[in-house]
């Protein structure tokens, strides 16, 4: 049996777990009629599959979302290029959720610690070139 069949006879007995449970029957009535050695099988198998539904509905909804933002950003863009300057912040913001869709976060804390320590430099050094020189 090659890999892909594998995995696919691996999904249809996660989804006939979870269709099972969903229907009432016990994680020991589960494995006996789909052939596990115990319950633990069953659990892990109806854990899988919520995980696997989970990912499935994520996967859409993100496509959702990129699809309205795409279409926002184009009607940005469409107004920035008319010389609607007021569309730029609007369409920074967009373009940055489309990133957060993507998975392209940034990581905000680490960029304003940054920001911080080199404001502190300035600082410091602007104090200490206003020091009196000492002979």
């Amino acid at each position: 049996m090659s890999q892909t069949q594998q995995k696919l006879t691996l999904a249809e007995k996660r989804r006939d777990a979870l269709q099972l449970r969903l229907r009432g029957a016990s994680y020991e009535e589960i494995a006996l009629e789909l052939g596990y050695a115990n319950r633990s099988g069953p659990y892990k198998a109806v854990q899988a599959a919520l995980t696997d539904v989970y990912r499935e509905d994520a996967e859409t909804y993100r496509e959702l979302q990129m699809e309205r933002l795409n279409t926002v950003t184009g009607a940005l863009f469409n107004r920035l290029e008319a010389g609607e300057v007021s569309a730029a912040t609007p369409l920074l913001k967009a373009l940055e959720a489309m990133d957060r869709y993507a998975g392209f976060n940034k990581d905000t804390a680490g960029h304003e610690r940054a920001a911080a320590l080199l404001d502190a430099l300035i600082v410091n050094s602007r104090a200490a070139l206003e020091l009196p020189q000492q002979p």
